[in-house]
């Protein structure tokens, strides 16, 4: 990169990261930061060396964070990230793209991504992608990733189907989603403070037989499951998804009911089934408008449980 290009990139850097200190010429370190507390190292190389930084990538890596990697207090060590930029130079070396799968590939020290300069924001985290906004539908990642998709036709997979199913589906060129109704999705009155509270008790009348009839099980902010094999911990935690999701990934049999209370009420809630209140979950707490119930499962397994 030129000198006036390298202090752009590095301008750009700085706005997206806290703490920037130069490590060596073209790469700079700089924290990753929530409420002030540093989460993650960033070392981004600005240098638009990828098939070098390949060549000697080991040395490369321990010139420039070996020291920092085993002063790092507590997890900090394990969260550690190396960009490297790739500019024109870079793109068009013929060997640039085995050079990026052996750098992306390479797991010592540091994960690594050999990203574009216009990627950076995405991958440093810009304030669209993680600051809390008054309109909470104003960026939607999983809605970004869903127009990608729906313009190619293919977004039947966000249904899930059986992989061959969806195979045969894209050659037959009918891999396309059924449009889900506009309809407006309103939360319960019961549903409102379920993500807002603690849940203090959880009582199974009908889920799992280890469980089922036996007294509520209260817990705190932070609640140690302990128990030997068979006493039904992972059954509880279960019980505690059908709680809020309506259903599981294992299927069990019966009519379940599950009751919950949240924290400073005493009104006993019933874990409902109904699909409408699911997706109306869904909706408001992952901003996700799935057209069928099971993506607040997918959203609760993967941000919550």
């Amino acid at each position: 990169m030129t000198m006036q290009v390298l202090e752009t990139a590095r301008q750009k850097v700085a706005q997206l990261l806290g703490g920037i200190e130069d490590v060596e010429e073209a790469v700079v370190r700089g924290e990753r930061l929530h409420d002030g507390k540093c989460f993650a190292v960033a070392y981004v190389d600005l240098a638009d060396d990828v098939v070098g930084r390949a060549r000697n990538l080991h040395e490369f890596q321990e010139r420039i964070l070996g020291e920092d990697y085993f002063n790092s207090p507590g997890d900090l060590r394990w969260n550690k990230y190396i960009y490297i930029v790739a500019g024109p130079k870079s793109v068009e070396q013929p060997e640039f793209q085995r050079a990026k799968s052996i750098i992306e590939a390479d797991e010592d020290f540091a994960r690594k991504r050999v990203v574009s300069e216009e990627e950076l924001a995405s991958v440093l985290g810009a304030a669209q992608y993680f600051t809390p906004s008054a309109n909470a539908q104003e960026f939607d990642i999983v809605g970004e990733w869903g127009k990608l998709l729906t313009e190619a036709h293919i977004d039947g997979i966000l249904d899930r189907p059986a992989r061959t199913e969806m195979v045969e589906r894209i050659s037959s060129g009918q891999a396309g989603r059924a449009p889900v109704p506009k309809n407006e999705l309103s939360l319960h009155e019961y549903d409102k403070h379920l993500h807002e509270k603690w849940l203090s008790s959880l009582r199974v009348e009908s889920f799992r037989p280890v469980h089922d009839g036996k007294p509520p099980f209260d817990f705190g902010q932070v609640t140690l499951i302990t128990g030997p094999n068979g006493t039904g911990k992972t059954s509880l935690l279960e019980a505690i998804e059908f709680f809020y999701c309506g259903q599981n990934r294992r299927a069990h049999t019966g009519t379940a009911k599950v009751y919950g209370k949240l924290r400073g009420s005493d009104k006993e809630l019933l874990a409902t089934t109904v699909a409408s209140r699911l997706r109306a979950r869904c909706l408001h707490w992952y901003n996700r408008e799935e057209k069928n119930s099971a993506g607040l499962l997918n959203g609760f397994g993967r941000y919550n449980f």
